[in-house]
């Protein structure tokens, strides 16, 4: 049988999970990205549509970084909320994986 602290524990809100598929998700949106801007700059296009791609691929990648930060910090925030309720009920901190 669970003990009321354990129960409540349960009720929490989960800790922030893994941030690895973010990751690939990021260095894959990335990579697209440069990707699209060297094929421009490799066939030395010049037209609008280029432009663009070159622009939005930019956009883009400034969007990823800050959104990555954001994400990052706000993340933190909520595993030390989340620290902080175990504490407060009086379970041990949760070990790192």
């Amino acid at each position: 049988m669970a003990t009321p602290a354990q129960q409540i524990a349960k009720m929490l809100p989960r800790p922030p999970g893994s941030w690895v598929m973010r990751r690939r998700l990021m260095w894959a949106v990335t990579l697209f990205c440069m990707v699209c801007i060297a094929w421009v700059l490799f066939k030395d296009m010049a037209s609008g549509p280029a432009d663009t791609a070159v622009t939005m691929s930019f956009v883009t990648l400034i969007s990823i970084v800050g959104s990555y930060v954001f994400g990052a910090s706000w993340d933190d925030s909520k595993a030390r909320d989340h620290e902080l309720a175990r504490s407060r009920i009086g379970l041990p901190p949760k070990e790192e994986e």
